[in-house]
């Protein structure tokens, strides 16, 4: 038995005259054969969009890369998500050059037993969604993708996902008192916890029967 770590194609050959014997002479014929060692497979992730608001879905897409001249056979792979993410309500699971769709748990995602065709990309996706307020990393380990022909990953594969806090808001009468037909300032504070900005920010706010606005209003 011979083994080898290192991808690429091997010819291994005896040469003319290379067996010798005591009472028959030399081969006249070389002897060869090629031996090749295909490439492991190599694994990339992302979430697009990234960041999310609480509650809002974002695609997760997994590519397995298959660099040989042969088929990649046998892949498997759970993704696992980290605490606080789950597949969303409707996962809208797609795959390209996998040979098959993934299946979906609330917490993770399997391709099992996929094929990736010669020198392409196999690449999946799932929408999940979180409403926990953080930044987690979603990782498929060193040996996370298994093959029956290409032996498994040797580098991990992770990506972050932001889940942005959401706004927070406090409000104030100035003075909070006054006599009628008077008038009082009110103040609306809108906070933003996260480390990038909030967009698209809107609000309307009603005031309760008997508050108008005055004549010249204060900005």
């Amino acid at each position: 038995d011979i083994t080898s770590t290192t991808p690429g194609s091997y010819t291994n050959t005896i040469p003319a005259g290379g067996v010798s014997t005591t009472n028959a002479g030399t081969n006249t014929v070389a002897a060869s054969a090629n031996l090749v060692v295909n490439a492991r497979p190599t694994v990339t992730k992302t979430f697009t969009p990234n960041p999310i608001a609480p509650g809002a879905v974002t695609t997760l897409s997994v590519s397995i890369a298959n660099t040989n001249a042969v088929a990649m056979t046998g892949v498997t792979v759970t993704d696992t998500y980290p605490a606080g993410v789950s597949t969303a309500g409707t996962p809208n699971i797609t795959q390209s050059n996998c040979g098959l769709l993934p299946a979906s748990l609330p917490g993770s995602v399997t391709l099992t037993n996929g094929t990736i065709p010669a020198g392409l990309t196999c690449t999946f996706s799932i929408d999940v969604t979180s409403s926990t307020p953080g930044t987690v990393t979603n990782t498929i380990p060193i040996g996370g993708v298994t093959t029956t022909n290409a032996g498994t990953n040797t580098v991990a594969a992770g990506d972050d996902l932001t889940i942005n806090a959401r706004p927070t808001g406090t409000k104030a009468f100035t003075p909070n008192t006054i006599a009628p037909g008077t008038t009082s300032v009110i103040t609306i504070t809108l906070s933003n916890s996260n480390t990038v900005a909030i967009t698209g920010v809107a609000f309307t706010d009603t005031y309760p029967a008997g508050l108008v606005n005055a004549a010249t209003p204060a900005g």
